[in-house]
């Protein structure tokens, strides 16, 4: 019997439309394992063209695809489980409605919750910043206006600790979706200022980069953000804006030792304004220690100690190079041979490419 994985869409892998991209990227993880990935869904069967759509436009492995005619959902989830079940294992279903797991766990599905794989929302979202030096703020009929560039096409980044840069019509596909985009205030879904959806905000690639054309609402946070980007003739404070992003698979292109990064396609979840121009991704090898240290069982110190040697180019101690070798073999998707482990200084080459290990392994 054929062993596969079942799951379902709202709710799961699709928050009103927006891809849990957490979620997905293990049901990637699980086709290249060679599971047959199974949809199953409540979604009305007349909603098939436009739910294979939504799959293939995310990236979504599905051997099969499988709608209600109606009813009760939970009903019809255990019926297609037990269909199923008589000529395949079903590995795990994610489900996230407890009704249904309850009932799929009564027939002897191994159902499970979406959550442990959207801890953190977006999955492996990254985030770029970029500074501009044309922000224009001013007042129209409608209020207070905002434009400006979230990204900058062919303009290499600093160390991330790789070097990047962004093609030109990386944003084509994602921006002829009906994804509702925000502006945000420094990538905080709780501060929102503009979107797609609500006809606040326009986005547009031209021949510089990815153009923000918005609205700023008057409350707090509008009326502040216009007078810091120098409304009125004041001061201005703030010249950064930001993108939210993640890569479909084959999105990016890589060089030999993993130093450069082009990205040629991107999924845009959010655009914003931001008060810190760093220019750096949100992985966890990189900015969350306490992350690390709990996916990898090892001392939260211990990694901060080693990954700032390596951040200097220093010589690493005997236990810093063992440590780091050792939290790259338990991240990475693949079995590694046993670390030969040699307090030497690392060139600049090596320390990139290792932090690009640490980078990547941790959102396999």
């Amino acid at each position: 019997m054929s062993r596969i994985v079942v799951s379902d869409i709202d709710g799961t892998i699709s928050d009103s439309g927006y891809p849990m991209t957490g979620v997905i990227d293990h049901l990637r993880r699980k086709d290249a394992a060679g599971y047959a990935v199974y949809i199953v869904s409540a979604r009305n069967e007349r909603d098939m063209d436009s739910t294979r759509a939504w799959l293939d436009e995310h990236d979504v492995p599905h051997a099969s695809v499988r709608l209600s005619p109606g009813g009760d959902a939970t009903a019809f989830k255990v019926g297609v489980a037990e269909d199923l079940l008589r000529d395949h294992t079903i590995a795990e279903w994610i489900e996230n409605n407890p009704k249904t797991r309850a009932a799929l766990e009564e027939i002897g599905v191994n159902a499970v919750s979406p959550t442990q794989w959207r801890a953190r929302p977006g999955g492996s979202m990254e985030t770029r910043t970029f500074t501009v030096d044309d922000i224009e703020v001013r007042e129209a009929p409608e209020g207070m206006t905002f434009e400006g560039y979230a990204a900058v096409f062919n303009s290499p980044s600093a160390p991330l600790p790789f070097t990047e840069t962004i093609a030109p019509g990386a944003f084509a596909r994602s921006l002829k979706s009906r994804n509702n985009v925000f502006l945000l205030v420094n990538h905080d879904a709780a501060r929102p200022l503009a979107s797609t959806r609500s006809k606040t905000m326009t986005l547009e690639e031209d021949g510089r980069g990815l153009l923000v054309k918005a609205t700023l609402p008057d409350t707090t946070d509008g009326r502040d953000l216009a007078v810091l980007l120098g409304a009125g003739g004041n001061p201005r404070v703030i010249d950064s804006m930001s993108f939210g992003f993640s890569v479909p698979r084959g999105g990016d292109k890589w060089n030999e030792d993993g130093s450069q990064r082009t990205l040629q396609q991107v999924r845009l979840h959010e655009t914003s304004i931001v008060t810190f121009p760093a220019y750096e991704a949100t992985s966890a090898a990189v900015r969350s220690l306490d992350m690390l240290a709990e996916a990898t069982g090892e001392d939260a110190d211990a990694l901060n100690g080693a990954l700032e040697a390596l951040e200097r180019g220093a010589t690493l101690t005997m236990d810093q190079a063992g440590l780091l070798s050792a939290v790259v073999a338990k991240l990475s998707p693949e079995p590694q041979p046993e670390p030969v482990v040699e307090p030497v200084a690392h060139d600049a080459s090596q320390i990139n490419l290792l932090k690009t290990k640490l980078d990547l392994a941790f959102k396999a």
